[in-house]
């Protein structure tokens, strides 16, 4: 296992880190390639994997990512897992039940609801950028990579933890 997550390490980090020099180099072809998502940005994300386990989802993750930074143009190491950054736009939406439940069925997916969780992850990433939410794509990749219950039930505390004052 720790094989597989240093191999998925190694590939978030090039994946991120090139994305990332393409947001910062203004690259706005690449850049809206990757918003396309799914064919149109195979030519950039598939080389930047690399080498991967067979997980027949690999390149479904690659994909995604790509197409989120693509949006967000946006990469923030260290605020936390993605169910801290729903939380950030929870608050900022004034608590809405909207934002609650759409973050309830992201955190709610299972692992062969992929399709469905790439959908509403991207849906939601979209929606953050208009509120200018803090994403941590290295740390969205491994976790999506990895999905199994034990990162929902990290969103998920992440999400509905308690405010500190």
């Amino acid at each position: 296992m720790s094989d597989t997550r240093d191999m998925a390490a190694s590939n978030a980090g090039r994946l991120v880190g090139r994305i990332f020099g393409m947001i910062q180099e203004n690259d706005r072809g690449s850049l809206a390639t990757l918003r396309r998502g799914r064919l149109a940005a195979c030519p950039i994300v598939f080389p930047l994997i690399g080498e991967t386990d067979n997980r027949p989802h690999v390149e479904d993750v690659g994909l995604v990512i790509g197409q989120a930074m693509g949006i967000r143009r946006d990469h923030n190491p260290g605020c936390g897992n993605f169910g801290r950054s729903m939380r950030f736009m929870w608050l900022s939406r004034g608590k809405t039940d909207g934002m609650k439940i759409r973050a309830s069925r992201i955190i709610q997916a299972r692992p062969r609801d992929r399709k469905m969780f790439n959908r509403k992850l991207i849906s939601m990433i979209r929606w953050m950028a208009t509120a200018n939410i803090p994403i941590d794509f290295f740390r969205l990749y491994m976790d999506v990579y990895f999905w199994n219950e034990k990162t929902a039930r990290s969103w998920a505390s992440a999400f509905y933890a308690e405010d500190v004052e």
